[in-house]
């Protein structure tokens, strides 16, 4: 009497709990996986900066720093925050809300240093000649050859960073 081992009937159960367990760990992982991705993305809905490409140049002659929007997002100056840096001395200007304008592709926004007669550093956000920024502090003495200028630009809404730079003038 030698026992058939092909017809086991002890053997027949395992395969079928296998493939449920199986098929539940993987629901189980995929259901994580995506619930952290969809989780991840309300989390940073809205908290995203515009992207913008940049560059600075420093006018010595006329004391100005000059900001040049290259390609990207618009960047408005509602939610905007400038960060100036010259020679270790810094100036910021905060978001401008009165005189609402936009930075746009081909736009270049000035910072004058020592500007009119009071010697106060202004903002002309959209290249429109319109100084309406002023800055709270004060930069003495402009910009010379060889300092360090360091500009950068911040997102208000998600306080990234869009922009940062140093150049030598």
């Amino acid at each position: 009497m030698i026992r058939d081992l092909t017809n086991a009937e002890s053997d027949r159960a395992v395969s079928p709990v296998i493939g449920v367990i199986l098929m539940v760990a993987i629901t189980v992982i995929l259901a994580a996986v995506i619930g952290t991705f969809v989780l991840d993305l309300s989390n940073s809905a809205g908290n995203n900066a515009p992207s913008a490409s940049l560059s600075v140049d420093a006018d010595t002659t006329n004391d100005e720093i000059d900001i040049e929007h290259k390609g990207g997002d618009g960047l408005n100056s509602e939610n905007t925050r400038v960060k100036v840096e010259v020679a270790g001395s810094p100036v910021t200007f905060e978001p401008e809300s009165t005189n609402q304008s936009v930075l746009s592709v081909g736009s270049t926004a000035v910072v004058a240093l020592d500007f009119g007669t009071n010697n106060a550093e202004r903002l002309d956000w959209d290249g429109s000649g319109n100084y309406y920024w002023n800055g709270g502090d004060t930069i003495t003495g402009g910009v010379s050859s060889g300092q360090q200028v360091t500009v950068t630009l911040i997102d208000t809404d998600s306080q990234r960073v869009i922009y940062e730079t140093t150049i030598t003038a």
